[in-house]
């Protein structure tokens, strides 16, 4: 393939408005470099994403590629074209490396149908990074990837890494972190709401009958927001009335859920009612409860903090299908806006968080006397 320096006018992606006409002669960089007012070793170096000993402010570079599109310029390195088209770039998927299972994690599987749902005729990769890395160290290049240098847009699933949004946001790569409740300038972020959750989880049990439930917890190791899930569960259980018995931590997986049961049935008052921050968790307690011949929804109901594809059961869910939608709109957004106007959007961006909704399923309902498991 020829180098970006020697672009042609071959014809775009038919998605890409720039094939409807307007491409019907070769543009030279010498024509650019004198509608830029600027000198070709400068366009060479932006085309290339190199330094040549030539600095180029922002403000240059916007110049040079408004004037590029604005000529119809299409390079014929994709690395180049993504550069000056952003816009047509592919969408990335960064998961962080504290995700247990990477995309088997039921979490990062729902973010990944949901974003491949989302993108029409894009395409998206999929790739990791360390959140405790310093991206900005020469000595770390960006997550693959990343460096191919074709994808325009990054969706971060996970823990925020602070130099990880800078330095894409330094190489003009819109990005946005799904799951991260921190405030950024460099990359927005999306949260889920736990405390707005468990409030929902608290009331709708209470209005069934159910004033004190049982909160199943993970363990707080196990996700990156293990441990503000572990806070608001010990704050649901306190609403509750209930004592140290109110609160199990157990494994997110069916047997965790099915070891829960011979603990709930120890522990006095009887629980009628268990939230399970966990969907896994819930699930095997519900297929070990009807083994059992407990009934669900009469003398125990379970509710499940769900990502959307709990099946049966009652769930409070997640609105990751609302945060996936929200964030491809933000970077289809970011990566059409210059710099300056990309970097003023970030500067006001403030963090948001989702609320999640009660879904009604089989596995809760009204308790009509509190009686034992």
């Amino acid at each position: 393939m020829n180098g970006p320096e020697e672009g042609n006018t071959a014809p775009p992606p038919a998605n890409n408005p720039l094939r409807a006409g307007g491409l019907q002669k070769t543009i030279t960089m010498a024509q650019i470099a004198k509608a830029a007012k600027v000198s070709q070793g400068a366009i060479s170096s932006l085309l290339n994403d190199r330094d040549y000993g030539i600095r180029v402010s922002e403000k240059t570079r916007e110049r040079v590629f408004k004037v590029c599109r604005q000529l119809g310029y299409v390079p014929n390195d994709l690395r180049a074209v993504v550069r000056m088209y952003p816009e047509f770039g592919d969408f990335c998927l960064l998961l962080a490396d504290d995700i247990p299972g990477g995309l088997q994690n039921p979490m990062a599987s729902r973010v990944a149908a949901h974003l491949q749902g989302r993108v029409g005729s894009y395409s998206f990769s999929v790739g990791r990074y360390n959140p405790l890395t310093d991206y900005s160290d020469p000595e770390h290049s960006l997550p693959d990837p990343v460096p191919t240098g074709v994808s325009s847009k990054v969706l971060l699933l996970g823990t925020y890494n602070a130099s990880l949004a800078e330095e894409l946001s330094r190489r003009s790569v819109p990005a946005v972190c799904i799951g991260a409740s921190v405030h950024s300038d460099c990359a927005p972020c999306f949260a889920q709401d736990y405390a707005q959750a468990a409030d929902l989880a608290l009331t709708q049990l209470a209005q069934l009958g159910h004033p004190d439930p049982v909160v199943i917890v993970p363990p707080a190791e196990s996700s990156p927001e293990g441990p503000h899930i572990l806070a608001v569960a010990e704050a649901m259980v306190a609403r509750a009335g209930r004592g140290a018995e109110g609160l199990l931590i157990a494994p997110t997986t069916a047997a965790g859920g099915a070891q829960a049961l011979n603990w709930l049935r120890g522990i006095s008052p009887k629980a009628t009612a268990v939230f399970c921050w966990s969907e896994e968790t819930a699930t095997g307690l519900a297929c070990a409860a009807q083994g059992a011949g407990v009934p669900l929804g009469g003398e125990l109901s379970i509710v499940a903090c769900s990502g959307g594809q709990a099946g049966a059961l009652t769930r409070v869910e997640m609105p990751f299908e609302s945060m996936v939608a929200e964030a491809v709109l933000v970077l289809e957004s970011l990566a059409a806006a210059s710099d300056s106007a990309r970097r003023k959007a970030l500067a006001r961006a403030p963090l948001r968080t989702f609320p999640a909704r009660w879904i009604e399923g089989s596995t809760a309902g009204v308790h009509p006397n509190r009686g034992a498991l």
